[in-house]
């Protein structure tokens, strides 16, 4: 049996995340694995998506 020892939890398209949590604290126990803990945020959330998002990207690549 392998054993995972980095473990990555995104909840970012997941509804109810109260259930996918337990699970994942779980799989670390089982595993022996430490957890941590990444937030994170967008500027964006309150516009839609689209060529503004893009083109700021493409500008950061520049």
């Amino acid at each position: 049996m392998h054993r995972f020892h980095n473990i990555l939890f995104d909840s970012h398209r997941i509804k109810d995340k109260t259930e996918a949590l337990p699970l994942v604290l779980r799989l670390i126990a089982d595993n022996q694995a430490q957890l941590h803990i990444l937030i994170t945020y967008s500027l964006f959330q309150d516009k839609p998506r689209g060529n503004k998002t893009t083109s700021l990207v493409n500008k950061e690549r520049k």
